[in-house]
């Protein structure tokens, strides 16, 4: 093949290259003209529902610079609390520790979810057949001190005072009296 021949059959590469690079460039600008249409299609639907009444207050959004929904302090959609994790009988290890599930309740508090949903994410995180969750299930109104303190002693976890008294009574001598 003569030198001529091969910058001919490159030319010819090159052309058809360029030519498919066309095609791949107007496909995208059809492309890019169907998403802004998309984008528009959108933005004229948002504008459209600011335009929508408050039905419960018969007032325009545009009569009412607030919107109702800013006024509120939480989401209506919010995940469900849950507890991490399987409350079980006390010293398995795969099973949640007791500080564990109170760290877990004190957050929950702290993310502004209510005692009620707090307590139900508690009982629904005791293993199905123990005997502890059919007795909680069993509580009407349980309330989340109530339900730290049965926690308490289902994983008999002893108060500060009962500690102190304990060890108090350990390192006491046999013959001293308590105080």
């Amino acid at each position: 093949m003569s030198q001529n021949e091969e910058s001919v059959k490159a030319k010819e590469k090159s052309e058809q290259e360029l030519k498919q690079l066309k095609t791949q460039y107007e496909k995208l600008l059809v492309e890019q003209e169907k998403l802004k249409d998309q984008i528009n299609t959108v933005q004229t639907q948002n504008e459209t529902t600011a335009d929508i009444t408050i039905t419960s207050e018969s007032v325009t959004q545009q009569d009412k610079p607030q919107s109702a929904f800013l006024s509120m302090k939480t989401s209506m959609l919010r995940r469900e609390f849950k507890i991490q994790g399987h409350i079980g009988e006390p010293g398995h290890k795969d099973k949640l520790a007791y500080q564990s599930l109170i760290s877990q309740i004190e957050i929950g508090l702290q993310k502004g979810y209510t005692e009620e949903e707090i307590t139900h994410a508690v009982v629904r995180a005791v293993q199905a057949g123990l005997q502890l969750r059919s007795y909680l299930e069993g509580i009407n109104g349980l309330t989340l001190p109530r339900l730290r303190k049965i926690l308490r002693f289902h994983f008999q976890e002893k108060s500060a005072t009962e500690l102190y008294q304990l060890l108090a009574n350990i390192s006491q001598a046999p013959k001293e009296s308590p105080q």
